[in-house]
């Protein structure tokens, strides 16, 4: 396991690197037994390359004060099916990059940005995600492919695919590829999400008729300070007529910073955006 002491880092200029020498050749098996990776207060680390999979709890999780981390090439499959455990959890931290990463199968959710305050930053970019099955049920909560946040602010997603095809009997609260959580730390709503040129995509195929009417559930009733630019949403059309493409809430009080440029929704049903969005050029 990736597991090093709370504390062990390196620094600016000179940090810890783990990389498998060719891609994709090391696998990290938890056994449903340990954690495949797991950072507390381990900051300017650089892992590269692996495969992480079957974790005890979350598959990747990077916590609190582990800042200024880099995971390229990594991907992670299979959390516990029956738990609140995510692929990709990063929280309590600030300046961490996740670049051209995966994550399928068993999983509450791929990617979990949660408990940044106001001043934690993380970056995702070039990352495809799948939700395929989760049926954590007591207290339960939403499953989604990439939360944009909770709790947390300064998220930039870009040029991430989404895809929804679930195997499991899910009891509830199925959201959606791009999707928010909540605000109730007491501060500020703006939340500064940025995604930029990312797809979300739901094949007819695909079971996805349990998503609570979304595909992308961008900016829930208490979400401010969005910006969402160069994206296409599709659902093949003639299938799952039933979900829309792109759910923007009204905020309430209405929203003063709410951005949505040059979308494409391709689908059988229409989006469906709340006027306190300022909108431009989408199709």
């Amino acid at each position: 396991m990736i597991t090093p002491p709370s504390g062990l880092g390196g620094s600016s200029g000179n940090p810890i690197t783990i990389r498998a020498l060719n891609d994709g050749s090391v696998g990290i098996n938890g056994q449903s037994a340990r954690q495949p990776l797991k950072f507390n207060n381990n900051s300017w680390w650089i892992v590269e390359g692996v495969n992480l999979y079957n974790g005890s709890n979350n598959v990747v999780e990077v916590w609190t004060n582990s800042n200024n981390n880099i995971f390229r090439r990594i991907v992670a499959w299979d959390a516990p099916v029956t738990d609140n455990a995510m692929l990709f959890l990063n929280g309590q931290n600030t300046g961490n990059l996740y670049e051209d990463i995966a994550g399928f199968g068993n999983a509450r959710k791929i990617f979990e940005w949660y408990n940044g305050g106001a001043s934690g930053t993380v970056t995702i970019r070039r990352a495809w995600g799948q939700f395929s099955a989760n049926t954590w049920s007591s207290p339960g909560g939403p499953k989604m492919v990439y939360s944009n946040m909770y709790n947390s602010r300064n998220a930039l997603y870009e040029n991430l695919i989404g895809n929804w095809d679930k195997t499991s009997t899910s009891p509830v609260e199925d959201y959606g590829l791009f999707s928010g959580d909540q605000i109730n730390d007491g501060g500020t709503h703006c939340i500064n999400h940025r995604n930029y040129g990312s797809i979300g995509y739901i094949k007819a195929s695909d079971n996805a008729d349990t998503l609570n009417a979304y595909a992308a559930a961008h900016g829930w009733y208490d979400q401010d300070c969005l910006d969402f630019k160069n994206l296409v949403m599709y659902i093949q059309p003639g299938s799952h007529t039933g979900i829309s493409p792109f759910i923007g809430d009204n905020y309430q009080g209405g929203r003063t910073y709410a951005y949505l440029s040059n979308v494409t929704t391709i689908s059988s049903a229409s989006p469906s955006i709340a006027g306190d969005w300022t909108q431009s050029n989408n199709c």
